[in-house]
């Protein structure tokens, strides 16, 4: 029978030590953002807006709210606004009371219903927020300026991000020496976009690097322009560093 080398079984524990431990070795990295902006020429609005009525009496409170919303939505069928395109969302009854000579004293009940309005035709925009506001509408809570393709421009953000991110992985390789391998992980970041009228969605917190012009344009014939709105994406990837 062969006598084993002392020597010998130790260098192959050694190697397989070894080999075990170079598996476990975490790869180099290097980690990096990018982000991209892509301009559109708005093509609808979001309105909300609220009809407040008050009275003593419930019923006649209810009663001219009612008959104020009537208007407005009679308002909104003559601007050719579609019947699926306009939403009541939310009817509240709420008593008011006036702290008077240390009391609270009775005021009324006060009808207030919520009115989701989406207008495609901007060019009657302004036309059409003045005759609600005559017509019954006393609050405008928020109007946002839209895009219906917005999942084609968020897309088109995305990649220009996607191809940010490379670049810069790459540039700060290269300042090192070295290169970028394959993406190990990727995450996208709270993609947003914002209108015109300052109305904004949720915002990323990376730093923008690309911006591009969707084409279009932002001037009309119209006193009224909307401007263009931005739609964003920002994503993070981790790229094997060689």
């Amino acid at each position: 029978m062969m006598k084993k080398n002392p020597m010998v079984i130790l260098a192959l524990l050694a190697l397989v030590a070894f080999a075990g431990s170079a598996e476990n070795v975490s790869p180099r990295t290097v980690t990096v953002t990018g982000s991209a902006d892509v301009k559109v020429v708005p093509d609808e609005v979001g309105l909300v807006v609220g009809i407040s009525t008050t009275n003593k009496n419930l019923g006649t409170a209810k009663k001219d709210n009612e008959a104020n919303a009537k208007k407005v939505n009679d308002t909104a069928l003559k601007f050719k606004i579609d019947q699926k395109d306009i939403q009541t969302s939310q009817i509240s009854i709420n008593p008011k009371y006036e702290y008077i000579n240390n009391s609270n004293v009775f005021t009324g009940y006060e009808v207030e219903r919520t009115i989701s309005f989406t207008l495609r035709d901007l060019s009657k925009f302004e036309d059409f927020l003045s005759a609600i506001l005559d017509g019954g509408v006393n609050r405008v809570s928020n109007i946002q300026f839209r895009t219906s393709e917005l999942r084609k421009h968020r897309d088109k953000a995305r990649g220009l991000a996607i191809t940010a991110a490379k670049e810069k992985a790459i540039a700060l390789a290269e300042g090192l020496g070295q290169k970028i391998g394959k993406p190990i992980t990727i995450s996208e970041d709270v993609d947003r976009w914002q209108s015109w009228y300052g109305a904004t969605a949720m915002r990323g917190l990376a730093t923008q690097n690309v911006m591009q012009d969707s084409g279009g344009s932002a001037e009309s014939e119209d006193s009224f322009s909307p401007g263009q709105i931005t739609v964003s994406a920002s994503v993070t990837v981790v790229f094997e560093m060689l």
